[in-house]
């Protein structure tokens, strides 16, 4: 299989429907699709980019996990809420430019693990935990906006994340204080190479002044 095309009557992509299509290199989901199942397209390594549309509620775990050749992932703006499965983009090593549904559940665990290109992401409001490695051996990820919504963070979430530098926070820094995180996490925000966390919120103190160009909090 080259190329799949799913049509508008086709509600949901079953669990492993294009597990390891390794020459697969074009998918197109039409709007009407509301569910994308576990490992649907895990191991697709042709593929290089997807466009999930608004109609989608739900992804399974690993769906896109080891596309290692997956360089864009989108999800058209919607007005409900999306469940991400564990280890999304696992292993999605050339993984560089992400679009992230309007609203989602949390970044689940490993959701980004190994994705070694990525350099910077937003993560949108709604989102209530960044799950145990979500971010895990992400080398060049250098700038990450968190959303108020976030009230816990996992284990290992940032580990071996080498580049990070810059966090923006979109919440008070009394927000910021209350979020659960294991002690893990904490030492490697208070270490190199994170230099900053900018808090945007209402009542936030910044940490280096007036910081220009900062994200916008949505």
């Amino acid at each position: 299989i080259i190329s799949a095309a799913i049509p508008a009557g086709v509600k949901t992509i079953g669990d492993g429907a294009f597990r390891t299509c390794r020459n697969l290199s074009s998918v197109t989901v039409a709007g009407g699709v509301e569910a994308i199942g576990q490992n649907a397209f895990r191991g697709c390594t042709a593929l290089k980019s997807i466009s999930l549309p608004a109609s989608v509620t739900e992804v399974g775990a690993g769906a896109f996990m080891s596309c290692e050749n997956l360089t864009s992932a989108a999800f058209v703006p919607g007005g409900t809420q999306v469940t991400i499965g564990e280890n999304l983009f696992m292993q999605c090593w050339r993984l560089s430019e992400v679009t992230l549904p309007q609203s989602i559940n949390r970044i689940s665990e490993g959701m980004f693990q190994v994705c070694g290109a990525l350099s910077s992401l937003d993560i949108p409001q709604g989102a209530a935990g960044i799950d145990n490695g979500a971010f895990a051996s992400c080398a060049s990820l250098t700038k990450l906006t968190i959303p108020d919504s976030v009230t816990e963070i996992g284990t290992g979430a940032f580990s071996n994340c080498s580049m990070l530098r810059d966090i923006y926070y979109c919440g008070s820094e009394a927000q910021w204080n209350s979020i659960s995180r294991p002690a893990d996490v904490t030492a490697a925000l208070e270490q190199e190479p994170v230099e900053r966390v900018v808090l945007t919120g209402v009542g936030a103190s910044y940490v280096e002044g007036d910081i220009y160009g900062l994200p916008t909090c949505r």
